[in-house]
């Protein structure tokens, strides 16, 4: 089972993929996670950087902007729907897919892993090129969703980023998301708000563990989430 998370970025997925990873979906190995923990994110990203760079190479490559860097915020998103992959880039793609399908199900150091992912707020951008380097595999997405001016707040204070601009840019990263699932609906997908995951994490814990056919619980992630990880609330 692959997972995958989405979301704009300072939409909770950070501690949604950590969650996860404390609870045997395992989004990378040590060496893999970057960038390391930071003030804005003191107990990690749980981001893999393999899958992040090819994010990033995608989005320069099939986008009209062969400099598109994400975190340049004045910029577009580029609109990546009904792009092909080449033959290089989906077999580069399922080469890595194969890797970490192999790794924790049999030599990630426990074995039996059979549940993986990654997580990315680029997945917003390029879930449909994934997509089709991930047919045979069995696939699940969770989305963190949190309210625009949280996230533009939060964008604002740790970005050269405007409050505005950051609420604009979160409606994007969803609206195209959402564009990009509506033309693979045989994908199973849940929405989860990040406001009650925080206050009501064994509700959220109920609603993944039916979802991804595993027992997800909160004893498992020890002291990982608490309210400060929701640095900024909705009109605060």
């Amino acid at each position: 089972m692959i997972v995958i998370v989405a979301g704009m970025h300072r939409s909770g997925t950070s501690a949604m993929s950590g969650f996860l990873h404390k609870n045997g979906i395992m989004m990378g190995r040590e060496s893999d996670f970057h960038p390391r923990p930071k003030k804005e994110n003191p107990k990690g990203f749980y981001e893999n950087k393999l899958f992040r760079t090819l994010n990033d190479q995608w989005l320069r490559k099939y986008s009209t902007d062969p400099n598109y860097l994400v975190k340049q915020w004045a910029k577009e998103p580029p609109r990546l729907l009904g792009k092909q992959l080449d033959n290089q880039d989906r077999e580069k793609a399922r080469e890595l897919i194969d890797f970490y399908n192999q790794y924790w199900k049999n030599s990630g150091g426990k074995k039996g892993f059979g549940y993986w992912g990654w997580k990315d707020p680029r997945n917003c951008l390029t879930l449909s090129l994934w997509f089709q380097a991930l047919k045979g595999h069995q696939v699940r997405v969770v989305i963190m969703e949190r309210e625009p001016e949280s996230i533009g707040k939060s964008l604002k204070a740790r970005r050269n980023c405007s409050i505005q601009r950051g609420i604009d840019l979160s409606r994007i990263y969803m609206e195209l998301l959402k564009e990009q699932l509506a033309l693979c609906d045989y994908i199973p997908r849940i929405y989860i708000d990040f406001d009650e995951f925080i206050e009501n994490t064994p509700k959220t814990c109920e609603k993944l563990s039916k979802f991804i056919g595993k027992e997800i619980n909160m004893a498992s992630s020890g002291d990982f989430l608490d309210k400060d990880l929701r640095h900024w609330e909705n009109g605060k």
